[in-house]
């Protein structure tokens, strides 16, 4: 290694000069010389990396698992909806569906009213009937009203023309149109397809979520 020279010569006015001399020390002696500062600095840089790495994993697991637990939340939250949607579309068919019969039987009484002579009773049945009707529409809007709005917060767990939701969203729709059909019976069909397409839905976003839980106990760890 290389050698340091440190010969000093000092002068003094009106005085013999005089020179120190000092042995020359080589690399390894300043290394040595310098080892407890070099190791504080090295223990010092090594403590602060260690901690700085120490907190970014676990802020990244903390961001990991609020995330995990939004889509935990998010889930159950999609569930209840949907759960609730299905109910409402069940109510829109039963109370129109009583409606239709409660018109049904009304139009009989009217032509009983007008091909008997007029019965007595009958204008009470018919003016019955058309309460009864009445009723049954009043259930049947406030269901219908339900139902939009369930449909529109469905909507709003799903990104605009997501392909995973578009299947039930086309199924309500179809469902939308046929609701003010007359029907004289419950048709469980729609119904039926409307809860395959939220249970695969369902099933495809908890895969995704307990990935993401399952990675995150992997990084935890």
């Amino acid at each position: 290694m290389a050698r340091l020279n440190s010969d000093v010569l000092l002068k003094v006015e009106n005085s013999i000069p005089v020179e120190l001399k000092q042995e020359a020390l080589n690399g390894w002696s300043i290394l040595w010389s310098n080892l407890p500062f070099l190791l504080t600095v090295t223990i010092v840089l090594g403590s602060a990396i260690v901690t700085y790495k120490v907190q970014m994993k676990g802020k990244k697991a903390e961001h990991e698992n609020k995330i995990s637990e939004f889509r935990h939340h998010w889930l159950q939250e999609l569930r209840e909806t949907a759960s609730e949607l299905i109910k409402t579309m069940h109510l829109c068919q039963l109370h129109y569906m009583r409606r239709a019969i409660v018109l049904d039987f009304k139009r009989s009484a009217e032509t009983n009213f007008h091909t008997s002579n007029r019965i007595k009773g009958t204008t009470e049945q018919i003016n019955s009937l058309m309460e009864q009707s009445k009723t049954h529409y009043e259930n049947f809007l406030e269901a219908r009203s339900n139902f939009y709005g369930l449909e529109a917060k469905l909507k709003m767990f799903f990104k605009n023309g997501d392909d995973a939701s578009k299947d039930l969203f086309t199924l309500l729709d179809n469902f939308k149109n046929e609701m003010q059909k007359d029907r004289h019976c419950l048709d469980d069909a729609p119904l039926n397809s409307a809860v395959a397409e939220l249970q695969k839905i369902l099933k495809d976003e908890w895969e995704v979520t307990k990935k993401r839980s399952w990675l995150n106990s992997q990084q935890n760890n």
